[in-house]
Formats: structure tokens, sequence, C-alpha cells
């Protein structure tokens, strides 16, 4: 997913208080890929959806066991 490189530390504060919903990485600016098991996809799907919303992000999560959506 992509944010404005200001709401990175957001989305982190997010996913982390996600009770281990997904893990999250950035290589640089908000460029940020989302990892979750498949069992959690349609949690991750929602918070996806609320953090664009919220964020005007773009983008989509990627799951790990099984390529990227």
């Amino acid at each position: 997913m992509l944010v404005e490189a200001r709401h990175v530390a957001f989305v982190k504060c997010v996913i982390e208080a996600s009770e281990g919903l997904a893990c999250m990485f950035a290589e640089r600016g908000g460029e940020l890929l989302l990892v979750a098991p498949r069992s959690r996809e349609k949690e991750l799907d929602r918070l996806v959806s609320d953090l664009r919303d919220e964020l005007c992000a773009t983008g989509s999560a990627c799951l790990v066991n099984g390529g990227s959506r």
C-alpha cells in the first residue's frame, strides 16, 4: 500500500495495535508491505480499506503463503 510518508508511523501504530493481524515492512517513503496469514485475510482487507478511506492511501495488501493480491 502507498501512503504519504508522514502517515507511516500512524499505520505502524494501527498495525501493532491489531494484535498480530499483520506485519508491516517499509523500504522508503510511504511504500508499505503488509503481510498476514491467510486466515486473517478478510480482517486485513477491512483494515486496509479503512486506512485507504482515512488516509487517501492507494494499493492493496500482500498475503503470505500465497503471493499477492
